[in-house]
């Protein structure tokens, strides 16, 4: 097939805290369950483990990424709007570390967003490594709340979106944080 579409580079964009705003989910589950307030963007695994366990962390996982609370997440604040935008330019895959049956209620998410159609596929790095899907999708790029999933990528351009995040950067020694969605259609694009 040699389509303009399939001509078009590729991008990965990560599921949770990307595009449907679980990491506010999984906020307010931690105050309500352990009390403790943690902002939204320190809800990826990396930042999240260190301030309430693994264990605590699995717990939350249970009821954050399962049927119910997937499907009433709410979409991180501008991801609509620019993936629409992105879908323009590039060919977007949605690279997730959910795995078994989670991955399929990112799928229905997407379709009930009106979503869906602007992606080639929905890809879980279960058995694999969000990196290698990268080289075996030929993405150019992979956008990810979570920077041990940026910092094993060769060839694959690290975008770091830390939505709602106000510091100044220096916690993500050598990656950019990106703070919305804007910033990030803006960096992919070059401007």
């Amino acid at each position: 097939m040699t389509s303009t579409a399939s001509r078009r580079p590729a991008i990965g964009l990560d599921y949770d805290g990307i595009i449907a705003d679980t990491n506010r989910v999984k906020a307010r589950w931690i105050r309500e369950h352990l009390g403790v307030e943690v902002e939204p963007w320190r809800c990826d695994r990396t930042r999240c483990v260190p301030i309430i366990g693994a264990s605590a962390y699995e717990s939350m996982g249970e009821v954050v990424y399962e049927r119910r609370s997937s499907l009433a997440a709410p979409p991180v604040a501008g991801g609509l709007d620019a993936i629409r935008d992105l879908e323009r330019a590039y060919r977007l895959y949605v690279v997730t570390a959910r795995r078994d049956h989670r991955v399929e209620f990112a799928r229905r998410w997407l379709e009930l967003q009106g979503i869906a159609g602007c992606f080639e596929a929905v890809l879980s790095s279960a058995g694999s490594t969000k990196a290698r899907i990268c080289i075996d999708h030929e993405m150019t790029a992979l956008v990810d709340d979570d920077e041990r999933h940026l910092g094993s990528l060769t060839g694959v351009e690290p975008v770091l979106l830390k939505a709602g995040y106000t510091g100044s950067g220096e916690e993500f020694a050598d990656l950019r944080a990106l703070r919305s969605w804007p910033e990030v259609v803006v960096h992919l694009s070059g401007d």
